[in-house]
Parts: C-alpha cells; sequence; structure tokens
C-alpha cells in the first residue's frame, strides 16, 4: 500500500516538477547586463493558472492530464490541434516516483529518506532546467536549501543521530569549496551556479553518511565528484551524437551560470542554443541547424545524477567504510 501511494503521489509531484521545468525559465530577446539570455518567473506565476497546450493555447481538461496515462492516451498529441507533445513530459512525471521507489528499496522506508523525499523533484527540475537552458535557477536552489536543513535536522532528531547534521554541513561546506576552488582556478570552465548547486547536493550527502564519521563525507563528496565527471562524459557523448557534433567536450567545459562568464565571452549564447538543441534531441525531438559547431555541456545534471547514485550506495558506504 506504501509502494502504490508513493508512486501516485511521485506521479503528481512529476506532474508539477513539469510546470516548474516549462514555465520558470524565460528567455530574453537579447542577453542582459550579466550575458543571461534567460531569467526567472516569479513564483505565483508559475504555479498560477492551469495547463495550456504551448500551440494552441487551450486549457487542458483534468482527465487530459492525468501525469504519464494521458500522454499515452493521446499518443503524445493535443486532443484540440494535434501538436505533437515531447516525450520529455512523461519521463520527467515518471522520473521522481521512480526515484522515489529506488532510493527507498536502497535506504528504507524511515527518517533517512525524508530528505531524499524532497531532493528528487528538486534534482529533477533543477538538472532539466540547466540542461535546457545552461542556467542553474538560483531561485530555486536557494530556498530548497533552506527546506533541505529543515527536513535533514528533522530527519536527525528523528534519528537521535546529531552526526547527520554535522555530516550535512560538513558535505556542503567541502562540495562547494572544491567547486568554488575550481571555479576560481579556472574562469569560464565551471559555472557559479554550480557552486550554490553544490551547497544543496552537500547538504544531502553529508547527512546521509553522516553516521560514518567526517572522514568518510570527505570521501563521498570526492566520489561524487568523481562521477558526476564520468556521468558529464556521458551526457557529452549523447548530446554530441543525437546532434551530429563534431567536436567532444571535456567535463566541465561550460558554466552552468553565464552571468560568470566575461562580458566578452560568446559562450553564453552559443552554449543556450546547443544545450536546447540537445535537450531536444533526448527528448525526441529534431534539433534545429544553428551552424554551431562546438558543443556545451551543463555540469549540473551530471552532479546530481552523481549525488543519486551516491545516496543510493550511502548505505553500503557506511558499512564497508564508515569509522
Amino acid at each position: 500500500m506504501l509502494i502504490v501511494m508513493a508512486t501516485l503521489f511521485g506521479l503528481a509531484i512529476g506532474s508539477f516538477s513539469c510546470v516548474v521545468i516549462d514555465r520558470l525559465p524565460v528567455p530574453l530577446d537579447e542577453p542582459n547586463e550579466f550575458g543571461e539570455r534567460f531569467t526567472m518567473r516569479p513564483w505565483a506565476e508559475v504555479a498560477g493558472g492551469r495547463s495550456r497546450c504551448s500551440a494552441c493555447g487551450t486549457d487542458v481538461p483534468a482527465h487530459l492530464n492525468v501525469p504519464v496515462f494521458a500522454w499515452l492516451f493521446l499518443r503524445g498529441r493535443c486532443k484540440n490541434c494535434g501538436a505533437s507533445i515531447g516525450a520529455f513530459h512523461p519521463m520527467v512525471e515518471a522520473s521522481v516516483p521512480l526515484l522515489w521507489l529506488a532510493l527507498a528499496w536502497a535506504l528504507g522506508w524511515g527518517w533517512t529518506l525524508v530528505p531524499m523525499l524532497w531532493f528528487v523533484p528538486v534534482a529533477v527540475i533543477v538538472g532539466v532546467i540547466d540542461l535546457r537552458t545552461l542556467m542553474v535557477p538560483t531561485k530555486l536552489v536557494w530556498p530548497a536549501a533552506g527546506i533541505s536543513v529543515v527536513l535533514i535536522a528533522a530527519s536527525a532528531v528523528g534519528l537521535g543521530e546529531t552526526a547527520v547534521v554535522v555530516g550535512a554541513l560538513l558535505g556542503a561546506a567541502v562540495l562547494s569549496g572544491a567547486l568554488f576552488v575550481i571555479w576560481f582556478a579556472k574562469p569560464g570552465g565551471l559555472g557559479f551556479g554550480d557552486v550554490r548547486l553544490a551547497v544543496l547536493i552537500g547538504l544531502h550527502i553529508g547527512a546521509l553518511v553522516g553516521t560514518g564519521g567526517m572522514i568518510l563525507v570527505v570521501f563521498s563528496v570526492v566520489l561524487t565528484m568523481g562521477v558526476a565527471a564520468f556521468v558529464g562524459l556521458i551526457l557529452g557523448g549523447v548530446l554530441w551524437a543525437q546532434g551530429n557534433r563534431r567536436t567532444a567536450p571535456v567535463m566541465p567545459v561550460t558554466a552552468s551560470s553565464p552571468e560568470q562568464r566575461s562580458p566578452d565571452d560568446d559562450l553564453p549564447t552559443e552554449a543556450s542554443a546547443q544545450a536546447m538543441e540537445g535537450a531536444a534531441a533526448v527528448a525526441g525531438d529534431e534539433p534545429e541547424a544553428t551552424g554551431i559547431s562546438t558543443l556545451a555541456v551543463p555540469f549540473g545534471p551530471a552532479l546530481l545524477a552523481a549525488a543519486l547514485i551516491v545516496a543510493a550506495a550511502s548505505p553500503q558506504l557506511i558499512y564497508s567504510l564508515g569509522l
């Protein structure tokens, strides 16, 4: 029964995640003074209003807005105008309950799982937005980190382990500090948005392994970075193959937050186009030709994927390496 409830609620959260992904970023006609090609809508506009077809603007009735199943029933097309609805929507909707169940299987149904139930939809939203726009939405990351602190503290109380909070703080400091050093040493190679995102990720990784000792927290953070580099190479290969690019990336190769680039750097313009083409290709849509021969790969999605992998492995890490 618990699995059924988690699946249904996860589908609902996944559906709302699609809404946030679609509505939160707003493309700008021209880059602003920070080089950004996207801005973020107010939360009231993101959460308000009914779902509409992006092609004809027709409101989607409730019975045709059921996560995953509505897309399958309509065969991926709008009932009113017949416009194609990308496979991205059911993929995102299904990802939340699937990740929830996977983590529940790895971590168990207990206090340890509670903060991760929050982290999963946030990771999906941030990862997809970063993949599409090459921007980590700070408008979401900082509030999400604040809620994570509260949930991690509640988890620590429920478990009776202050080491959970200590591990969370240490994880956030080590991971964000490491990425800050990379960002500072190699300007343009990593966006400062990834440094901010590392605070959120480090909180959760540190909380999961905090009971294993400080050394295990540091090891888990380093492991997360290593897995992220590997996932990033795979992601870059997929985007390159789907977009028929001529150059391969080295992770991390571009900023997730374009505002961190110098005014003379034209990568935000090119990178945004490439990332959106690559995301469209992954979702099953045909990318448009832009004449750009380089490939930009956001590091945020790889970092988030690595965090979920390490999170699932955290019980084994504590058992094998905990001090």
